[in-house]
């Protein structure tokens, strides 16, 4: 059997719900008003604007000059900083390597973490140097002197060679790296001959293309070397030490002329005698022209090089 409610015994219960949900309605739509008044009055005060930027120590570029390429002074709010786009124009500039914004809104600060590519060399331009970067980049300005210790550049004029040095100096091992004073590109060459002068006062000549490779075992090398003795190595094909003074003839290696060899009997050829020569006799000495022109000849000839190949130790 069925139970039979009265209509006005469930009239209070049905006004109470009814009350309950306009009341639950109210306070939704006055918290909504209140949040937007307090978005507007955040917004109309200096609560919501930039207090400090604050950026990682820089070397290439200033703060300033990084400051106005990522149009961070164009906004007003701390709010409506777009950290992708500011990270974006940031990427955008030659001397930025990596970049983190963030936003840190209850603080009203900013924090721009930036690295800069390294500079790996000078360009010598006629007497100007500009800084080189490891991403091949040349900085713009120029300086007649050198404020840094890092390897001068000669004879790289166009952009690939710069970008090719730029990433093999990248990659010697930076002890080595440092005792690079100066590299010179050998004009007009297509296999990419360079000489490196190293600080301790060796000249090391090889290929632009693998350098990094070969320049590793330098320090081994020189070890095999007695320590005053200087010259150039060359590690193109294989590895060769010639000393300065024979290439570059700085102590003439002193020759014995094979006019002036000694017969057995400890008399020099041109202390004997000459042969009586006759009448109509085809053998006759040697005129003055012709004396002089072997003694040219002498003088001319080049001297011996000693060139010794170096055992490397893997």
């Amino acid at each position: 059997m069925k139970r039979v409610t009265n209509i006005e015994e469930r009239i209070p219960a049905l006004k109470k719900r009814r009350k309950r949900r306009i009341n639950r309605r109210f306070y939704v739509l006055l918290a909504l008003l209140l949040s937007i008044a307090l978005i507007c009055i955040y917004y109309a005060s200096d609560w919501s604007s930039i207090k400090q930027i604050k950026w990682s120590e820089t070397d290439l570029k200033s703060n300033d000059y990084y400051l106005e390429q990522s149009a961070l002074p164009s906004y007003d709010r701390i709010i409506a900083v777009n950290i992708k786009e500011v990270e974006r124009r940031l990427l955008e500039l030659p001397t930025v390597k990596e970049v983190d914004v963030q936003k840190h809104i209850f603080k009203r600060t900013v924090t721009v973490d930036l690295v800069e590519y390294e500079p790996v060399a000078y360009i010598d331009s006629n007497g100007l140097y500009s800084l080189l970067l490891e991403n091949g980049v040349e900085l713009e300005g120029s300086s007649t002197e050198v404020l840094r210790k890092l390897p001068i550049l000669s004879n790289f004029e166009t952009e690939g060679e710069r970008k090719k040095i730029a990433h093999s100096l990248s990659e010697v091992e930076r002890p080595i790296y440092e005792l690079i004073s100066e590299i010179i590109a050998q004009e007009d060459d297509p296999y990419g001959r360079v000489t490196f002068y190293m600080d301790d006062g060796n000249e090391v000549r090889g290929l632009l293309m693998d350098f990094p490779k070969k320049l590793k075992h330098y320090p081994n090398i020189v070890a095999q070397l007695s320590p005053e003795q200087k010259g150039v190595l060359d590690i193109e094909v294989g590895v060769y030490f010639t000393p300065y003074d024979v290439k570059y003839q700085q102590e003439p290696i002193e020759l014995v002329s094979p006019l002036e060899e000694e017969n057995g009997d400890g008399t020099s050829v041109l202390e004997e005698p000459l042969p009586p020569v006759e009448e109509g006799d085809a053998t006759q000495p040697a005129s003055e022209e012709e004396e002089m022109f072997q003694q040219e000849q002498l003088e001319e000839a080049p001297l011996p090089t000693e060139e010794r190949p170096i055992i490397l130790d893997e």
